[in-house]
């Protein structure tokens, strides 16, 4: 026989050994599923632990690769900001530069514009003075040929020209003789005739010229054509290289109120105003200083 104690009330109980047996066995099982119960709940408990860790290790990584990430992400933001501000400050440079192209180029064209303009006003102004001194040139004219005859017209003429030309002999022509032309040994000769010298000695320039006026009361009108082929003969006997008319015929001729113009019917051979008389002997002593210097 077996004596069991109850562990509770503390009473002594007998059993047969199979009983006990029996007995044994099922605290041995219980003991077994209570440590076996514990060793899972043991178990359970690493797992859950190792697990949290692992989770808690795996989101530190993960917050790690997202922290880095969103770095990132500010990184490209940033240098995205930062192409954007030096892109906005590259074309606002281009803008600046380009207006102040613009601007000087404005200035520029004003700075012409306003030297167009007072050059504009000059030659406006030098006309006005041209077309003054022309129409006191024309009225003194006129009042000229009012005053006299036909015959002291054609000799005062001469003597203009004779004073205009001594106004300025010692200034520009030196070296020049400018006098009445007494060769008339073919019964025919000019006004005047004009000769100069180079320094040297050398013959510089010859012209022989006519004088021709008429009054506008005169009932036949002459033309300046109708003297040319006079004052071509009495050029040959001369043996001058030009020939000019001085002539105040024609006044309402525009050709000849324009300038100097060349007589084509003859050579070396031209018609002026008297306003032109001067002007044109310095035009052909200028030419004829070139012509000896190239020489």
């Amino acid at each position: 026989m077996y004596e069991i104690k109850c562990p509770k009330c503390g009473e002594v109980f007998q059993v047969e050994k199979a009983a006990y047996a029996e007995i044994a066995d099922q605290v041995r099982n219980e003991q077994f599923n209570t440590e076996v119960d514990a060793r899972i709940s043991a178990f359970q408990k690493a797992a859950d632990a190792e697990k949290k860790a692992l989770l808690a290790e795996e989101g530190k990584k993960f917050e790690q690769k997202l922290s880095e990430k969103e770095q990132e992400i500010f990184r490209l933001q940033e240098q995205a900001k930062t192409a954007g501000r030096e892109k906005e400050l590259a074309v606002s440079e281009a803008i600046q530069k380009k207006e102040a192209e613009i601007g000087r180029m404005k200035l520029e064209i004003q700075q012409e514009k306003d030297e167009a303009e007072r050059n504009l006003r000059n030659l406006q102004d030098l006309h006005r003075l041209e077309l003054e001194h022309k129409d006191t040139e024309i009225e003194r004219l006129r009042d000229f040929k009012l005053k006299q005859s036909t015959k002291m017209i054609g000799e005062d003429l001469e003597v203009y020209c004779k004073r205009e030309f001594d106004a300025v002999r010692m200034m520009a022509f030196r070296n020049a003789y400018f006098e009445k032309d007494n060769d008339d040994r073919e019964g025919s000769k000019a006004d005047f005739v004009y000769r100069e010298e180079a320094e040297d000695g050398t013959p510089l320039l010859s012209i022989t010229f006519e004088m021709k006026n008429e009054m506008d009361a005169t009932e036949k009108k002459h033309t300046n054509e109708s003297f040319l082929k006079k004052l071509d003969a009495d050029r040959k006997k001369n043996g001058t290289e030009y020939a000019v008319l001085v002539s105040m015929l024609e006044q309402d001729n525009e050709l000849y109120n324009s300038g100097i113009v060349a007589a084509y019917q003859y050579p070396k051979m031209y018609v002026v105003r008297p306003n032109c008389f001067i002007q044109l002997i310095s035009l052909l002593r200028d030419a004829a200083l070139t012509n000896l210097q190239t020489r």
